[in-house]
């Protein structure tokens, strides 16, 4: 049963409230700006890259910023549609990026005043992304022309190594069999390319060293993990098949580039997992939110004592690691889900943080001090200074004026206790105006592990108005499922699901990964209810990816629910299976006919149309079979029921997972605020127009 417990904690308001009161807009949250990259150089200048929606020319630019401590403020250099890993030069001044400066992602130098020099070019550009003749690519973003997709520099300066995209040639045979025809499975038309890793001396002329296929996630998402070390450097790719990934280390030569030999290796090199002061993989294990930091050194284990954090998270601050063994990494609280630092050191760990979060940070080379970005669900993003000695963190720049001046909605944090016991955390935003002894609707916003202390971030709100929502007096509580990094039972459930384990038991996944969650939120409702806060009879819920998995089981599981919406999903249907057979066979127990077809029906959204007690909106990025499954199941039960698709700047593009037109996430955030307010005052005329097409300029 329920067991809740409501952190009654408000948060400081970040700035004083204006004369003239500046309430939230739709544009806004489109608009919100989101630090991507940060780097520190060695003589202490600061380069910033703040990604944020151009609404008039409808697409998301990075801005190259400067920050000028004599003044206190940022300095615009230039923009573009790609500014990203950004390093300081070892050699020399400035800096080293990734920019798109009209001829395709290629590799520049930037001096202090924003000059540009190039390092590294690719004549032969690929485009990659949602879009024909694109490669395909998991990561969301407009699709783009890439030169050069990552690079490294030695620790001395001296070296240089890239990975460029390239095209290849088309096979030979018109016919296109097996493997080439699965990559036409999105409807897209995919262009053949490769990976190509070059070496050389900085400046100097590079020697291709190897060729990869772009299924190769090691060399297409990072550039193949490279490691330094003596006169060689090492580098990582994926062999191996669909069913079964494996993973090698090749050793080259730095003086001629020869391959020196090549070993497999037992973990996958994707998670950045920090080294502790002893040259050993630190991890943090136990149950509940107080676990052990613990070192793999090669002379033994060490336990450097009890923490309440995780470590190794890609929305973490960052990794350092100073030639005195102190180790900066950063953190996510367990105990309320935000950001922070930890520091490990012969005097043991500590913890930096705030009542928010630190969410992008550079230090210097000592880790004695740096710079963040602090951000949270009612704090602006701004620029601060960290002293790592003291822990103390000293505000100095916003980062948007318009958004600093948003007077600040009420948030709460709390946890909740699912069915099976699990702890499940989240934040409340209450409404801007919450009358005494009045019942507010509600609407629920999850995504998985996504709500926590930063500022209007789509990888949690995609595109839901949730501070519109507040605004207009609506509270809204955005979740998280309860965390696997916590509970031993759950961590096995995920890994059993992402293996696409057969031998686990298929009930049990089903139960811990999907019924229960969705009890979990369940419990949440009825704290609030009892509390007197919101009218049990005017909720909606509403999730995008895995969210949205969340939404369609809670429709057709519970009906706790007046309206759902589910954002880019379609995960579960029967319909899927061809190419999610791994993973449905260890949720399913099998082919969705035979034996296992009770599983299906127990679980599977488009099997259970006949249960749904709440409306559903679908909005999809690209043309899905299981989104457009659910659809038609819904409508031949005579569900109220409604399918859009927000289409990509062109007839040859797909919006992306994460939408990135800034007039199709304004256009999606005002249908879920009309969908949501037909849903809690229903009449015959209104849930008639629900099954109608949207009309209008969208």
């Amino acid at each position: 049963m329920l067991i809740v417990s409501m952190v009654a904690m408000l948060l400081p308001a970040p700035i004083a409230v204006a004369a003239s009161p500046v309430r939230w807009t739709i544009a806004d949250i489109v608009t919100a700006p989101v630090v991507t990259d940060m780097a520190l150089s060695p003589d202490g200048a600061l380069l910033l890259v703040i990604r944020q929606a151009n609404m008039e020319a409808n697409r998301v630019e990075d801005r190259l910023v400067r920050y000028d401590p004599a003044d206190n403020r940022l300095v615009p250099l230039f923009s573009a549609p790609v500014i990203e890993q950004v390093r300081p030069m070892i050699r020399g001044s400035g800096w080293s990026a990734l920019i798109d400066r009209g001829d395709g992602v290629q590799l520049y130098r930037i001096r202090p005043t924003g000059h540009t020099e190039l390092l590294a070019r690719n004549d032969r550009p690929v485009w990659m992304g949602e879009a024909d003749g694109a490669v395909r690519s998991s990561q969301s973003g407009a699709p783009r022309r890439v030169g050069v997709l990552s690079y490294a520099i030695s620790p001395d300066g001296r070296w240089l190594w890239t990975s460029q995209l390239q095209p290849a040639h088309d096979p030979p045979s018109s016919v296109r069999n097996d493997a080439l025809v699965d990559l036409l499975l999105d409807r897209r038309s995919t262009r053949p390319a490769r990976i190509a890793f070059y070496l050389g001396e900085l400046g100097g002329p590079a020697r291709q060293v190897a060729i990869r296929p772009t299924n190769d996630r090691v060399a297409l998402y990072f550039g193949g993990s490279v490691r330094w070390a003596k006169g060689e450097l090492r580098f990582s790719s994926e062999t191996g098949s669909a069913d079964q990934a494996l993973f090698q280390e090749t050793r080259v030569s730095l003086a001629d580039g020869a391959v020196l030999d090549a070993i497999p290796v037992a973990s996958p090199p994707f998670a950045t997992v920090p080294n502790g002061p002893s040259g050993g993989r630190l991890s943090v294990s136990g149950e509940g939110t107080l676990q052990r930091l613990i070192e793999a050194a090669s002379a033994g284990t060490i336990d450097h004592g009890e923490v309440g954090f995780r470590i190794a998270d890609h929305r973490g601050a960052g990794q350092w690691q100073s030639e005195a063994g102190r180790v900066v990494f950063g953190i996510r609280m367990l105990d309320r889900p935000r950001y922070g630092l930890g520091l490990l050191d012969p005097a043991g760990v500590r913890t930096i943080t705030s009542p928010y979060s630190l969410t992008r940070c550079d230090l210097s080379p000592d880790l004695l001090k740096g710079y963040c970005i602090e951000e949270g669900l009612a704090l602006a993003p701004r620029l601060v200074r960290v002293d790592l000695a003291s822990a103390a963190i000293e505000p100095l720049v916003e980062l948007s004026d318009r958004h600093r001046a948003i007077v600040p909605l009420r948030v709460t944090a709390g946890s909740w206790t699912s069915d099976l016991g699990f702890r499940a955390t989240g934040y409340l935003v209450w409404p801007r105006h919450h009358p005494a002894r009045r019942r507010a609707p509600l609407i629920v916003v999850t995504h998985g592990s996504d709500a926590d202390e930063r500022f209007a971030r789509d990888e949690l709100q995609w595109n839901y108005p949730v501070q519109v929502w507040a605004e207009r007096g609506h509270f809204v509580l955005l979740i998280n499922d309860p965390s696997p990094f916590e509970h031993t039972a759950l961590a096995k459930a995920y890994a059993a699901w992402g293996t696409g384990d057969r031998s686990a038991d298929p009930a049990s996944l089903r139960q811990h990964l999907w019924i229960d969650p969705v009890s979990a939120i369940g419990n949440a409702i009825d704290s609030l209810a009892r509390d007197g806060l919101i009218d049990p009879d005017r909720v909606g819920i509403a999730g995008f990816s895995r969210g949205a998995q969340i939404v369609t089981v809670a429709l057709s599981q519970t009906g706790r629910f007046k309206a759902g919406s589910a954002g880019d999903g379609g995960y579960l249907e029967p319909i899927a299976y061809p190419w999610q057979q791994k993973s449905y066979d260890s949720i399913y127990g099998g082919a969705p006919f035979g034996q296992a077809m009770d599983a299906y029906r127990s679980l599977a959204p488009s099997l259970r149309a006949d249960l749904f007690r709440g409306v559903l909106l679908q909005q999809v990025a690209k043309p899905s079979m299981s989104s457009v499954a659910l659809y038609q199941a819904l409508k031949a039960a005579n569900k109220t029921s409604r399918i859009s698709l927000y289409r990509g700047s062109d007839w040859r593009s797909d919006e992306t997972h994460l939408f990135h037109l800034p007039r199709n996430r304004l256009c999606a955030m005002t249908e879920n605020l009309a969908w949501f307010d037909a849903a809690f005052a229903p009449s015959i005329s209104v849930m008639k127009e629900m099954n109608q097409p949207a009309q209008g300029g969208c």
